[in-house]
This record gives C-alpha cells, structure tokens and sequence, in this order.
C-alpha cells in the first residue's frame, strides 16, 4: 500500500487541472491522495476540490511543507510525492506510464526487495 502526497501553496486551480486530473485519469483512488497546504490556504483548497481527498494541515514554504508531509506518516508507510504541476509521467523512452498504480507498486517492491 501507498499514498501519494502533493505539497501545494496558492495552486488551488491549477492542482486541479494537472496533478489531481492525471492521478483521475489513471485510476488513483482519492482517499489515497493527501494534499498538503499552508493553514491561510486550507479554506480555498478545501471548498476548491473534492471532499474525498485528504486536504492535510501542512506548513508554508515548499521544504517545510515536505517536512511537514514526513511528519505527518509513520515510517512504515510508502510515500509518493508528487508536485501540484504533474501532468504526466514519460518513461525513459519518452512514453507515458502505462499503469500508474502497477508503477508505484513495482517500484517500491524493488526498493524493498520484495
């Protein structure tokens, strides 16, 4: 299991459009998906998007949010980071991944040697 994280400052619209969109269209389940935002900015993000997604306290500034996501999981948890202008995801031949979710799944599986 996994969950795919988007540390976002004043990209209400745009997270929308790109990453959120791209993750839609290749299947992500929302509950899997949490959203990291300034406190000033949880009301915009909050009445902007889905309930379904995990619209997370974070902290302002981009390395501080980051921490702030690190924070927030245990360790035993597999976190995909993702920026809130990802539009797709090209392989090394210039194509686009096929099967995200079998992706992200694979990769860790290699990382941890499972």
């Amino acid at each position: 299991m996994y969950v795919i994280t988007i540390p976002t400052s004043k990209r209400s619209k745009q997270i929308k459009l790109k990453t959120l969109k791209f993750l839609e269209t290749n299947g992500i389940c929302k509950f899997l998906i949490y959203i990291f935002v300034a406190e000033n900015e949880m009301v915009q993000y909050k009445n902007s998007l889905s309930p379904e997604y995990n619209i997370v306290l974070g902290k302002e500034g981009l390395k501080e949010n980051r921490k702030a996501i690190s924070d927030y999981f245990n360790e035993d948890v597999n976190i995909v980071s993702i920026d809130d202008d990802v539009t797709d995801l090209i392989d090394k031949n210039g194509k686009s991944i096929g099967d995200l979710d079998y992706f992200i799944k694979d990769s860790f599986n290699y990382l941890l040697g499972t």
